[in-house]
């Protein structure tokens, strides 16, 4: 009981030291949007890779920023047409500066998917997120560019039909894509 008092004390005079040192940087709500995307997909020279997504952070006065990212890429121009959603993503950051940023962040997912594809179930998997921003603040209204790499490994069950024959196979499939963001904060 003691130990958890104690814990629990150290922990809100840290709280109570970084809020307090931070008292004069503002507080920010920032949104990212993937402006261009970059992935190459194996055995397949002609097909075109889209990204789609957003994230909502909020950073608090003295850096530390709290969020979620979600990504997801198109993949067409193959045989078949199909996405990879890495989910919905926790992220953590920090920020270094205040009316010029440098942020650093990284966030983590376990609900990656595959839509698109005729009998192809997902059965598991997990995705992260790395981020590298920068941010100019005008007065209020904060202009963001950043590069997000997204990964998600997803766990897989594939049934196909042969001769009349139902097969099932098992795999698990690695992806990852370059996204650069851009965005708008917004500081009080």
């Amino acid at each position: 009981m003691f130990k958890k008092i104690l814990v629990s004390l150290f922990a809100f005079s840290f709280a109570s030291v970084l809020t307090i040192n931070a008292a004069d940087d503002p507080s920010r709500f920032r949104i990212y949007y993937p402006a261009s995307t970059s992935a190459t997909v194996s055995d397949c020279a002609t097909c075109t890779v889209t990204g789609e997504g957003y994230s909502l952070h909020y950073v608090f006065g003295f850096g530390l920023g709290l969020g979620m990212t979600n990504s997801k890429t198109s993949i067409t121009g193959g045989s078949t047409d199909y996405a990879i959603d890495a989910g919905s993503m926790i992220d953590v950051s920090y920020s270094f500066g205040s009316d010029f940023t440098f942020t650093l962040g990284y966030g983590v997912g376990s609900s990656p998917k595959i839509d698109g594809l005729s009998g192809f179930e997902t059965t598991g998997g997990s995705s992260s997120n790395s981020l590298i921003g920068l941010g100019y603040n005008f007065g209020g209204i904060e202009v963001l560019l950043g590069m997000r790499s997204v990964n998600a490994s997803i766990e897989y069950q594939q049934t196909f039909t042969s001769s009349g024959m139902t097969f099932t196979q098992t795999g698990k499939t690695d992806n990852s894509w370059l996204t650069t963001d851009i965005g708008v904060g917004f500081t009080f």
